[in-house]
């Protein structure tokens, strides 16, 4: 793809109503669309091969590398991590919470520029199919 497309691209996911976008990338169809979230907060989801599958969420899933985004989940909230800390001492503490810590793979992403910077780096072929809605023809 080439600046234009990138462009088209960001554009095209700037607010919920103005179309998401589809590409093409190494053999996969990814419709991406800005959905709410939260009350009044938007997010872009990406849909591979026109899903969100939890099987691609999970930590080793070469799908869920390739086009979710990294997040790293501890089984401790912050609150459990510091009693721990307090009860079981420093050295032991911080070695259980990296053996509860692991890296799952989420559908949404904050903005299209994280979004485009990613599928950059892990795929070989991206082609735009559409970008924002189609126009009206009279």
């Amino acid at each position: 793809m080439n600046k234009e497309d990138w462009k088209k691209f960001e554009a095209s996911l700037q607010h919920p109503f103005a179309g998401g976008a589809d590409l093409k990338a190494d053999g996969h169809d990814l419709q991406i669309r800005v959905t709410p979230l939260k009350n009044l907060r938007y997010t872009i989801s990406v849909y591979v091969d026109g899903y969100i599958k939890s099987e691609y969420m999970r930590p080793g899933s070469a799908i869920g590398a390739k086009f979710y985004r990294a997040e790293k989940v501890c089984f401790y909230g912050r609150a459990a991590q510091a009693k721990l800390m307090k009860e079981c001492g420093k050295r032991f503490a911080k070695k259980e919470i990296a053996d509860a810590t692991r890296v799952i793979h989420v559908s949404n992403w904050n903005t299209a520029t994280a979004l485009r910077r990613h599928l950059t780096k892990t795929c070989s072929s991206i082609e735009l199919v559409r970008a924002g809605y189609p126009a009206e023809s009279a």
